[in-house]
C-alpha cells in the first residue's frame, strides 16, 4: 500500500526524477535501477517529464557543457555575414 502512496508522490511532484532518484522517496520497485532505467519508467509515468530528465542525464554522464547553449558571439556572426548569407534570428 504505500509504494502505491510513494507511485501517486512521483507522479503528482514537480520534480518526478528527483524523486524517483532518492533513496528514502522513491518506491521499491525502482530501487535496483539506474539511472537511464528510471528515464524509461519516467517516459512511462510522466512523458512531459522527460526532456529536462534527459538533459539532467546527458548533464550527469558526460558533462554540463554538452547541455548548455553555447554564447552568441554577434561579432563574428556578423562578420560572417554577407549580402547572399544574411543573418537570420529565430526567437522561440
Amino acid at each position: 500500500r504505500t509504494d502505491m502512496a510513494k507511485w501517486k508522490k512521483v507522479y503528482d511532484s514537480s520534480e518526478p526524477l528527483a524523486m524517483l532518484r532518492e533513496p528514502d522517496e522513491h518506491p521499491q520497485s525502482v530501487s535496483e535501477l539506474g539511472f537511464f532505467q528510471m528515464l524509461l519508467v519516467l517516459r512511462c509515468i510522466r512523458p512531459d517529464r522527460v526532456l529536462p530528465a534527459i538533459l539532467a542525464y546527458v548533464a550527469d554522464q558526460i558533462g554540463e557543457k554538452y547541455v548548455m547553449p553555447p554564447p552568441l558571439d554577434l561579432a563574428g556572426s556578423y562578420a560572417d555575414s554577407s549580402n547572399i548569407a544574411p543573418l537570420i534570428f529565430i526567437l522561440s
